[in-house]
């Protein structure tokens, strides 16, 4: 398990607030990101006002990040690689992963 510090929306409508919750190991194709940036989209707005989602909600679907542990299976990615995610619900929802083109 791995502690998880964000910000979350309580309840439909409520300002976001300090959310501590404990995420889950990642099982055989799954891999764990350290999210470093987040962006807020227009559908993460629906979200907090009350579309979609049970609460609290920790919006933010488009991160980047570096990739910090696999799951037993994944063999075609590494950790310390860096990410680029874009899925909504992604603990529900097929995530896609895009490896960040590195600079010369």
């Amino acid at each position: 398990m791995t502690k998880v510090h964000a910000y979350a929306a309580p309840g439909a409508s409520q300002p976001l607030e300090k959310f501590v919750y404990e995420a889950n190991d990642p099982q055989s194709y799954e891999v764990e990101v350290k999210i470093t940036h987040c962006g807020v989209c227009h559908s993460d707005l629906n979200v907090i006002d009350g579309n979609w989602v049970d609460y609290p909600c920790v919006a933010g679907h488009e991160i980047v990040g570096t990739i910090s542990r696999c799951g037993a299976n994944v063999d075609w990615l590494e950790v310390v690689q860096d990410v680029e995610q874009v899925a909504f619900g992604a603990d529900r929802v097929l995530v896609v992963l895009r490896l960040r083109r590195q600079e010369p």
